[in-house]
């Protein structure tokens, strides 16, 4: 009830906030950030950028798995995922291997666990 109320989030959250206000005002010192700091040392970082080629290669390997593999036994293997998930008294390891042999990709395995258990959103904390 604490988590879905957020009161973990909030506790870090206004923590956090203290601690900052306090290296801010100067009444915590940390070297380089308030106190012997070396001025220019610090360089923009560059963003990594994704070459098209590469990304054209590897959906282009996805594509050839995909055919590749026996599309009738990813579809058991997943099912049978679906329903162990979908019950409590059921460790989802072993299905999960299975999938994984039968050559399902992370996004599917993922998308069936979603697809049954949701995804957890985060409440707002105040």
């Amino acid at each position: 009830e604490a988590i879905k109320k957020g009161y973990p989030q909030r506790l870090i959250a206004e923590s956090a906030y203290r601690y900052q206000r306090m290296v801010d005002s100067g009444e915590i010192k940390v070297v380089g950030v308030n106190m012997y700091i070396e001025e220019g040392w610090l360089q923009p970082m560059e963003i990594l950028r994704v070459d098209d080629a590469v990304r054209d290669r590897v959906v282009k390997r996805l594509k050839r798995y995909r055919e590749e593999r026996d599309p009738v036994k990813v579809g058991r293997a997943l099912d049978e995922l679906r329903r162990a998930a979908s019950r409590e008294d059921v460790n989802i390891v072993e299905p999960i291997i299975e999938a994984v042999r039968s050559r399902a990709t992370l996004g599917e395995i993922s998308g069936v666990l979603r697809e049954v258990w949701g995804e957890h959103q985060e409440e707002p904390i105040y």
